[in-house]
């Protein structure tokens, strides 16, 4: 969160309590939680497919694209061996 000087988890609701989750939603989890892993141990390229995996099997999930775009920008910069996962962020 912008102006924030620790780092803060943020959350993302993902679905309602009595409605079942779809198949296509579930696998994109799985997937998603992989991309994460990768993209904490900084292995990009991993991440990367993750992450567009699971645009494909939900293409309106904006936050895999946000990681998706990280990574590749990471990719191109590495953060550094002292990197803790945490972005600032720097405008809305």
């Amino acid at each position: 969160m912008k102006g924030k000087d620790k780092p803060i988890k943020v959350f993302e609701l993902i679905g309602v309590k009595d409605e079942p989750m779809s198949a296509d939603f579930a696998k994109m989890m799985e997937y998603y939680e992989k991309g994460l892993i990768y993209y904490r141990i900084q292995e990009w390229d991993k991440a990367i497919d993750c992450f567009e995996y699971c645009r494909k099997l939900v293409s309106d999930d904006p936050v895999s694209e946000v990681y998706r775009k990280r990574c590749m920008k990471f990719k191109e910069q590495p953060p550094g061996q002292d990197w803790d996962g945490v972005t600032t962020l720097t405008e809305k």
